[in-house]
């Protein structure tokens, strides 16, 4: 065996233990949760039309500042209003949206549970569900 070949099969054998090692450390990761498992902020897009959310059902981490991004696509006239005496800030409530219009709402649910919305315009047709996990 020439010295090359032998160089040549040290170093593939070099490269197939790095790649092997490779992918039992990524396979063998946790979470990707930060250390003190802190929540991840979220953003929900929540589509308004007439008359009903989409989504109506939501599901956000518990203790996550969660943005929901509005957008009304219907015609009429749409809010939403969040029933929760626990959220920051409480029971929170947009104006009415146009038509066309988005709008955004930042909330924090530091408890886990099951959390109601609605659009108190078109009540109970437009309602839907907040699940804190």
């Amino acid at each position: 065996m020439t010295h090359s070949r032998r160089s040549q099969r040290t170093i593939a054998a070099w490269l197939a233990t790095t790649v092997v090692l490779g992918l039992v450390a990524t396979g063998c990761g946790g979470s990707s949760a930060p250390s003190g498992g802190a929540p991840h902020d979220t953003t929900v897009n929540l589509a308004m039309k007439d008359n009903f959310f989409d989504p109506k059902e939501i599901t956000v981490p518990a203790g996550a500042k969660v943005t929901f991004s509005m957008k009304n696509e219907g015609v009429a006239l749409h809010n939403i209003h969040i029933f929760s005496d626990d959220a920051t800030p409480k029971n929170p409530i947009t104006q009415p949206i146009g038509g066309g219009a988005t709008s955004q709402l930042v909330v924090t649910f530091p408890k886990k549970g099951t959390v109601k919305f609605q659009c108190d315009l078109h009540t109970p047709d437009m309602a839907g569900t907040i699940t804190v996990k």
